[in-house]
């Protein structure tokens, strides 16, 4: 429970208790960077020796970069790109969209989606840390234990676990992505119908501007990420790199009221996830129909006739 307060220092620096303890233990540089000092009293040095765990679990988003220093000025990055790589690959790595969210730097927690730290995700990097922790015989106990909470909410419109056909005035986005692993990347899927964990809201979110590009009213976005779609309708702020993900898409649905987003078993989301295990050797195609690879239409026509 001490990694609590560790992490009120980090995320909440103005507050009175951590102006008092800065003032007492660290004046001079900031948390991370602090030691338990001379004659701690036993609170400063039980809270001291709780920020090793925290501070495993601690990353950075970046945004600008301005405010963080690496020990290094950061240039020759054409240089290095020629250097490494024949010119495809310099061509995609330089067409890599850059951030668009350049807010200042901040740190947020890496063991949870949220970006925020909880004792529990913390219990299990200690116990990572410690060598205590299998996978295979811990998963199945403690998901059990971390999980005795009530149901997800749904809305009207989620949990179809076969694809519906949409209205006849109502535009059908289904999205999924995949992960290869073998390849350390990702891919996603976006199928449109006229009449992972940060993979999965990638593709939510390109799915939004795909239909805000296109002009599109009265659409339904579908989804079989529960995580994040629960995460884009929720209004709690979210500071990991998915967080900002899951803002963007917020933005987005603000501006498009006419769309909407609901949750679906994957049964019922069979061609967005087989366009997207393709999506691999075929990046950045828009198929129609005489070209859709033979999983994704093979689904697709099951679909339509269903």
């Amino acid at each position: 429970m001490l990694g609590n307060q560790v992490w009120r220092f980090l995320t909440k620096p103005n507050s009175l208790v951590s102006k008092v303890y800065k003032a007492r233990y660290f004046l001079n540089e900031n948390y991370l960077d602090s030691s338990a000092g001379h004659n701690p009293s036993f609170v400063w040095r039980s809270i001291w020796k709780a920020g090793d765990v925290v501070k495993a679990g601690v990353h950075w988003v970046v945004g600008s970069g301005e405010m963080i220093n690496i020990g290094t000025t950061m240039g020759g990055d054409d240089e290095i790109l020629k250097d490494l790589f024949n010119d495809r690959d310099q061509d995609c790595i330089r067409s890599v969209p850059l951030n668009e969210d350049m807010r200042q730097y901040r740190i947020y927690w890496s063991k949870e989606s949220s970006g925020e730290y909880s004792v529990r995700s913390a219990y299990r990097l200690l116990q990572v840390q410690k060598a205590l922790w299998r996978q295979e015989d811990n998963d199945s106990f403690w998901r059990k234990i971390w999980k005795i909470r009530a149901l997800p909410k749904l809305v009207d419109g989620d949990g179809d676990s076969s694809w519906v056909k949409p209205h006849e005035s109502i535009i059908k986005v289904s999205v999924d992505a995949t992960t290869f692993r073998e390849y350390s990347g990702s891919g996603m899927g976006v199928i449109v119908i006229d009449a992972g964990e940060l993979a999965e809201a990638l593709a939510i979110k390109e799915a939004l501007s795909w239909i805000k590009n296109q002009g599109w009213q009265g659409v339904i976005v579908e989804s079989d990420f529960l995580v994040a779609v629960q995460a884009i309708r929720s209004k709690a702020p979210m500071v990991s790199p998915f967080g900002r993900v899951i803002e963007a898409c917020r933005a987005m649905l603000r501006d498009l009221n006419t769309v909407s987003l609901f949750f679906i078993k994957r049964s019922a989301n069979v061609a967005a996830h087989e366009l997207a295990r393709v999506s691999y050797s075929i990046p950045d195609r828009v198929f129609d129909w005489s070209f859709v690879p033979i999983g994704a239409f093979n689904a697709l026509k099951a679909d339509l006739l269903s």
